[in-house]
């Protein structure tokens, strides 16, 4: 943390561990495990790495799809951010 700045709180997150697509820009679609979910961000496990800087569409079974954005990657395991928040699951 730099002089003059605060630090700014972690959104709760929820810990999951759901089936879940990830649908790239091209159109492609990858399955994976939603490992835990925040009202600005997901990390997911994925069966095919994925890339920072990606755009990409999470599809779980009844719930509306959620847009985000590739943030960090470790091997198989990735965060992401929220473009739009999502509401409410269930």
């Amino acid at each position: 943390m730099r002089d003059g700045q605060s630090a700014q709180p972690r959104a709760a997150r929820i810990l999951l561990n759901a089936p879940i697509g990830v649908e790239m820009d091209d159109g492609s679609r990858v399955m994976a495990t939603l490992l835990d979910l925040s009202s600005s961000g997901f990390r997911v496990r994925s069966e095919e790495l994925l890339h920072v800087g990606e755009r990409v569409t999470l599809r779980m079974d009844g719930e509306e799809p959620m847009d985000g954005e590739i943030k960090w990657v470790t091997g198989f395991v990735a965060g992401g951010v929220f473009l739009i928040a999502p509401g409410p699951l269930g």
